[in-house]
């Protein structure tokens, strides 16, 4: 049964990150959680949530969500 399942191609979401920090977009916690497949929570003392190459900065409230930017991390 392992045999067919097909890892998910994680390509499409590095390139949407990618062009996300490069334009400066910023997104609600749902749609971070739609590309990373977890939600963006901060710790305390943290000022960015840091998933692979990419980090995630709280930008204030839309409704009942946060809002994160994303920046490339080095």
């Amino acid at each position: 049964m392992a045999g067919h399942l097909k890892p998910s191609d994680p390509l499409p979401h590095v390139k949407a990150l990618e062009e996300a920090a490069k334009a400066g977009w910023i997104f609600s916690s749902s749609e971070v959680e739609d590309l990373i497949g977890c939600k963006p929570k901060l710790k305390e003392g943290e000022q960015q949530f840091i998933r692979g190459s990419f980090g995630f900065v709280k930008a204030g409230r839309v409704g009942n969500q946060s809002r994160w930017k994303v920046v490339r991390v080095d």
